[in-house]
């Protein structure tokens, strides 16, 4: 089932710091209002056909950093270049912390 196998991949990789490349990591200034850039250290260039993930952390405590909530749905976005598909919000300020994952 195409939903498992995901899932399954999904539980792996999430959790593995060693699956993932640090492309940004900077403090900035609290802002509500005024989206921030995050400038990557190596632009990422997609290649079609491929799957990519991004790991996305914010180490302030609570819930004053990057919030976000999951999706249930099996795709986030759409088009003739781009899917864009779901992921998981995280609520610890360690990264790849086993305690915060919303489930």
């Amino acid at each position: 089932d195409e939903d498992k196998a995901y899932d399954e991949l999904n539980n792996a990789v999430h959790k593995d710091p060693e699956c993932w490349t640090l492309l940004f990591e900077k403090t900035l200034a609290e802002s509500i209002d005024v989206l921030q850039e995050l400038p990557l250290s190596t632009p990422i260039q997609l290649q079609p056909n491929k799957t990519y993930g991004f790991y996305i952390h914010s180490s302030l405590p609570g819930d004053r950093g990057l919030v976000y909530d999951n999706q249930r749905g099996k795709v986030t976005h759409s088009d003739q270049y781009l899917q864009v598909l779901p992921g998981l919000a995280h609520v610890s300020y360690k990264p790849f912390s086993p305690n915060g994952s919303w489930r």
